[in-house]
């Protein structure tokens, strides 16, 4: 892509819906303002019309890729698979933040294909479906993934607190940098909205002492 002060950059184009576009424009600017690990969001426009958008590609593989979970292998393996990427995540110092910021905006769509890893460094990626508008199963798949570990009380400390922080954390008006793309999505309002019980929603997404004591 060429940039508006005429840099060429690699990024990744995706041409979708104005709307998604909007998701992952907005989502882009609150969650790197949040601290997490974005890559910088590009608005695509050709002859005057928006027609993509763009992130920066640093040329990480994704964790389906790095573990070898394809469609072709068995449950049994996948299953093993899915556990070890667990184990990985839960190790990235960001997770917890991560965790916080998918229940803020809403994001239902969190996998293994959109977390970014090249060894070292963690980027999360594709958020066009969230701030309602896919709606899938309503979970936040990366705390669900942490629960699949036998201790995951660690992690569910740092995403409550990730939440407190983000509660507490300066307003963040991505809306005013681009008014047009946004103009009556009302993202703000909803971001606001969910803000307000953030820390709450987040313990809930976690086992609670009741449910380590049931038998059911």
């Amino acid at each position: 892509i060429r940039t508006q002060d005429g840099e060429q950059r690699l990024a990744v184009l995706k041409r979708i819906p104005t709307k998604a576009i909007a998701a992952e424009a907005f989502c882009a600017l609150v969650l790197r303002a949040w601290g997490l690990h974005v890559h910088q969001p590009f608005v695509i426009e050709e002859d005057g019309a928006v027609i993509g958008y763009a992130s920066a590609d640093d040329g990480y593989p994704n964790l389906k890729q790095r573990m070898g979970l394809t469609i072709a292998l068995p449950d049994e393996a996948k299953e093993k698979l899915v556990l070890s990427a667990a184990q990985l995540i839960a190790k990235f110092s960001q997770t917890p933040l991560a965790i916080a910021a998918d229940e803020a905006i809403d994001n239902q769509d969190r996998n293994l294909g959109n977390i970014l890893w090249d060894g070292l460094n963690v980027v999360w990626i594709d958020h066009e479906g969230a701030m309602g508008i896919r709606q899938e199963d309503g979970q936040n798949k990366l705390a669900a993934l942490m629960c699949l570990l036998d201790s995951v009380e660690p992690t569910k400390v740092a995403a409550v607190n990730s939440a407190h922080g983000i509660q507490h954390s300066p307003h963040v008006d991505a809306e005013a940098t681009a008014p047009i793309l946004f103009s009556g999505l009302g993202f703000g309002n909803t971001l606001t909205g969910r803000l307000n019980n953030l820390a709450a929603d987040v313990l809930k997404r976690f086992p609670q002492p009741q449910d380590l004591l049931s038998n059911q």
